[in-house]
C-alpha cells in the first residue's frame, strides 16, 4: 500500500526576520530601519522648493525681495544659481547614500576609488558636521534674524504675499539638518564593527 506526503502546510512555511520586516533593503551589509530610508529620500525633497523658488531669480527677477542696495542685473547670475541649485540638491541627494549601498562601497565607475569600501568615519564627521551647520544656518539663524539678535535681519518683501511664497519655499529647509543627523546617526549605529565572539 502506497501513501503520498501531504503538502506542507503554511505554518510549515520558515517565518520572515522580524527585523527585515521593519527594514527596507537597500543591498547594504546591514538592514536600513524603514524611518531613515524614508527620511533620507525626503531630503532631496524638501531643498525642492527653495530651488524652484530661486530659479526666477537667475533671470534677473527679484521675487518680491527688497534690497535697495541690490545693482542691476549681471550675465554671471545665470551660471551662479543654476550652479547654486545644482550642488544643492547634490548635496541634499548625498544623504540617499547613508541608506543605500554606495554609501558602503563607492560605486566601480569612480575613478581610483571606485569599488572601495566607504570607512565608517569618513561617511559619519562629514555628515555630523554639515549636519550642525546647516542646522545653524536653516534653523537656528532665522529665528535670531527674527529678532534681531547678533545683528542679524530677516529678509524684507513688498507684500505679504510674496513673503508667503519665500516662507513656504524656505521653511522646509530647517529641517534639513535635523534629518541629516538622525539619518546619519542612524548610518553609524548600523555599521558599527561586529563585536568578536570568542
Amino acid at each position: 500500500m502506497s501513501t503520498t506526503a501531504s503538502p506542507p502546510q503554511a505554518t510549515d512555511r520558515p517565518k520572515p526576520n522580524a527585523g527585515a520586516e521593519r527594514s527596507i533593503s537597500r543591498s547594504t551589509e546591514r538592514p536600513v530601519p524603514n524611518w531613515a530610508a524614508r527620511m533620507a529620500h525626503a531630503v532631496p525633497l524638501l531643498v525642492l522648493p527653495s530651488s524652484v523658488w530661486r530659479f526666477p531669480v537667475a533671470f534677473g527677477f527679484d521675487m518680491g525681495m527688497v534690497d535697495p542696495e541690490a545693482g542691476p542685473w549681471v550675465w554671471w547670475a545665470f551660471p551662479y544659481t543654476f550652479g547654486l541649485i545644482a550642488v544643492t540638491e547634490l548635496l541634499a541627494y548625498l544623504t540617499v547614500g547613508l541608506v543605500s549601498r554606495w554609501g558602503e562601497v563607492t560605486p566601480h565607475w569612480m575613478p581610483l576609488i571606485g569599488g572601495r569600501r566607504v570607512r565608517r568615519l569618513a561617511a559619519v564627521i562629514p555628515a555630523t558636521i554639515g549636519g550642525v551647520l546647516l542646522t545653524a544656518l536653516w534653523a537656528v539663524e532665522p529665528i535670531l534674524g527674527a529678532f534681531g539678535l547678533f545683528g542679524l535681519t530677516t529678509i524684507e518683501f513688498r507684500n505679504g504675499w510674496w513673503e508667503a511664497i519665500g516662507i513656504v519655499a524656505y521653511t522646509p529647509l530647517a529641517l534639513w539638518g535635523p534629518v541629516l543627523l538622525a539619518v546619519t546617526a542612524s548610518y553609524a549605529r548600523r555599521r558599527r564593527p561586529r563585536p568578536i565572539r570568542t
